[in-house]
């Protein structure tokens, strides 16, 4: 009988060791992996501030912009007036709101928006 007993112990603490291993690893990856990050969806950008950084955006003619992520990283970005009448030029500072393919659609800001 102690034969049977000690031949299910040697298994059984195999897969308890193997079952605690994963447990730490896993915890620790989750650990390490706090305070990193990827590369964020451009998607992301929508809702953040730029600054038109070269030509000026009109309807079907986008110009060059520089947005800063929320990591602090700076992208840049072609844009174009969400509104078809306006005009973004160079050294406006402008609200991202609407991201299509590879091409973001700004408003120029007003009083109301503010850091």
């Amino acid at each position: 009988m102690n034969d049977v007993i000690i031949h299910y112990r040697a298994p059984l603490a195999i897969a308890l060791a193997v079952i605690a291993a994963l447990a730490v690893a896993f915890i620790a990856r989750r650990v390490r992996s706090r305070g990193r990050h990827g590369p964020e969806p451009a998607e992301a950008l929508v809702g953040r501030r730029a600054a038109i950084t070269s030509g000026t955006a009109r309807r079907g003619a986008p110009a060059g912009a520089a947005v800063t992520d929320r990591f602090g990283h700076m992208h840049d970005v072609m844009v174009e007036p969400h509104v078809d009448e306006e005009n973004l030029e160079e050294g406006d500072a402008v609200l991202l709101v609407h991201f299509d393919g590879a091409l973001f659609y700004a408003m120029g800001e007003s009083p109301l928006v503010r850091d």
